[in-house]
């Protein structure tokens, strides 16, 4: 199944998809720019809140002018995104896969596609020896 350009229809769809409530993994977020509303869906402790910000700044930034062009999520993605990592896509099973995989879903409204943007973020360990596994002093 696919996404339409109701950006209404597509909510429900993603909500039901999710069963949106009872699940607290999955966080929706909404925004608006430029007086439009947005969706944004991403998995909990996947998404730094500095890289969710740097998405909305990116899409603040840009003139009203030149925001009012816009009329696809692929032209969302080219004028308004400065992250690399950024698809477009309709099928509702891939973007459902792609939000289960840890990347972040854009909705907006008039787009029969969706943005799927991969701003994940992992855990990382240091690179010095952690102290229970450091050799005693006198082992070689």
């Amino acid at each position: 199944m696919n996404i339409t350009n109701n950006l209404e229809d597509n909510v429900q769809k993603i909500r039901a998809a999710l069963k949106f409530g009872e699940s607290f993994d999955v966080l929706e977020r909404i925004i608006t720019v430029h007086n439009t509303t947005f969706y944004l869906y991403y998995l909990d402790g996947f998404m730094k809140d500095t890289n969710l910000e740097y998405v909305r700044r990116d899409m603040v930034n840009i003139s009203d002018d030149i925001f009012k062009t816009i009329k696809s999520a692929k032209e969302l993605s080219e004028k308004a995104i400065s992250s690399v990592e950024v698809v477009t896509e309709k099928n509702l099973d891939k973007i459902i896969m792609a939000l289960l995989s840890g990347q972040t879903i854009l909705l907006g409204p008039n787009f029969d596609e969706a943005l799927i943007i991969d701003v994940r973020t992992y855990e990382t360990r240091g690179t010095e020896e952690p102290e229970k596994e450091k050799s005693a002093p006198w082992c070689p």
